[in-house]
């Protein structure tokens, strides 16, 4: 009785162990490589258009971080820490395409091309940030003061942030003079 229910153990344990190694080595290709995107699989209207997404946020009365985050279409990533951050100078890096599909999909579905230019909280001494979405045909630029702007634009922010985190950032080779 014992050695049936011992086999189907084994058999679920390996399944499991297969499923998991398999997931683990599609997240890894997603996370390494630079996967082109078939733009078809997205639905009808999404914007391909946006070339780059940035965030900058700004310096408050306390410790708040100062950077910038510019995130191109093609792969290509800046990152230029400036205050109360490990790192600081201008730093590049690379990431994957598909990411930045999605997140241009969420900025359509979010409204962001419909979002007021500028958002301030009734009070001082806070930081402000920056998202501009940029295609060929211009730039959409939408500054949050204090956190006063929608849900939806700090949901944006926190994704251009995540991506931010999980980039590998090199250090930018300073010109010779």
């Amino acid at each position: 009785m014992l050695k049936p229910f011992y086999k189907f153990g084994i058999f679920w344990y390996a399944l499991v162990l297969l499923c998991a190694f398999a997931g683990w080595t599609i997240r890894h290709q997603i996370q390494t490589s630079r996967l082109r995107v078939d733009e078809s699989s997205f639905p009808e209207g999404h914007p391909t258009y946006y070339q780059s997404i940035s965030l900058e946020r700004t310096a408050c009365y306390g410790t708040c971080p100062v950077y910038t985050v510019i995130l191109h279409r093609d792969g290509r990533a800046e990152y230029k820490p400036r205050a109360h951050l490990a790192q600081q100078g201008d730093f590049e890096g690379e990431i994957n395409s598909y990411e930045f599909e999605r997140l241009s999909y969420l900025l359509e579905k979010n409204g962001f091309e419909r979002m007021n230019g500028s958002y301030k909280a009734g009070f001082t001494d806070a930081a402000t940030c920056i998202v501009t979405a940029s295609s060929s045909s211009g730039a959409k630029k939408v500054s949050d003061y204090g956190g006063a702007g929608p849900i939806n634009l700090w949901v944006i922010q926190q994704l251009i942030d995540g991506i931010r985190a999980r980039t590998d950032w090199k250090p930018v080779p300073k010109a010779s003079p």
